[in-house]
This record gives C-alpha cells, sequence and structure tokens, in this order.
C-alpha cells in the first residue's frame, strides 16, 4: 500500500481538528464585533479577515500533512468541523459573550452614576482632600 493511503486517517482526524479550531476565529470574530457596537463596517471587515486567517490556516494544513495535494473530501471535513463547532460550542461562546458585555455595561452604568451623583452632591471638596 501506498503511504498516502495509510496515513489518511490521521490526516483525516487532523483535518477535523484543525476544522474545529479554527471555528475559535470566527467566535473571536463575534466576541470583536460585539466590541465595535455591532458597527456592519466592522462586521464586514471582520468577517473578510476571519475568512481569510481559516484559509490560509487550512492552506498550510493542506501543504503540511497531505503535502500540497488537495482532495476534495478535505475540505468537505474541514468545513463539517468548522460548521460543527460553530452550531456547537460557538453558540454557547456567543451567549456567553454577550452575557458578560451586558453584565460588565450594567456594572459601568451604575459605577459611572454612583460617580455623577458622588460628585453633584457637592463632594469636590472631599475628594481633592
Amino acid at each position: 500500500m501506498l503511504y498516502e493511503t495509510l496515513s489518511q486517517p490521521l490526516i483525516l482526524l487532523q483535518i477535523l481538528g484543525v476544522g474545529f479550531i479554527s471555528g475559535v476565529v470566527f467566535d473571536l470574530n463575534t466576541f470583536f464585533y460585539v466590541l465595535c457596537d455591532k458597527n456592519k463596517t466592522a462586521r464586514l471587515i471582520l468577517d473578510i479577515v476571519s475568512t481569510l486567517i481559516v484559509f490560509v490556516i487550512f492552506f498550510f494544513l493542506i501543504l503540511n500533512i497531505a503535502n500540497g495535494e488537495i482532495r476534495f473530501y478535505q475540505i468537505v471535513f474541514f468545513v463539517l468541523a468548522l460548521a460543527i463547532e460553530r452550531l456547537t460550542i460557538g453558540k454557547l461562546v456567543a451567549k456567553a459573550i454577550t452575557v458578560c458585555y451586558n453584565f460588565c455595561g450594567k456594572v459601568l452604568r451604575k459605577t459611572y452614576k454612583k460617580v455623577s451623583n458622588f460628585r453633584k452632591k457637592g463632594n469636590n471638596d472631599k475628594i481633592a482632600s
């Protein structure tokens, strides 16, 4: 048997693993999108950058493990693993990002309100001394 035929299951597992991990790039994309206050231009730029990063990861993966020979099943399994990550862990990460963002926003608003009320009451001289 040929060496490439014997190593195809290992190559498949590596493709699935890297595809799953590449989904993290899109999770970071979601995080930065929320930080940019859900700006449409930022979303477009982040999507393009994330797609290019994932393409480069896939390119170097194929170059490294399959000696540059790209096959249809490699693309299918990479995209499948990426989609599975987005549908499972990606949804959980997006929900966690939203919850953390809302919590931090509430804390900052309350802190700002307390500081502004403290200053309005004429307690500025206490701050200086």
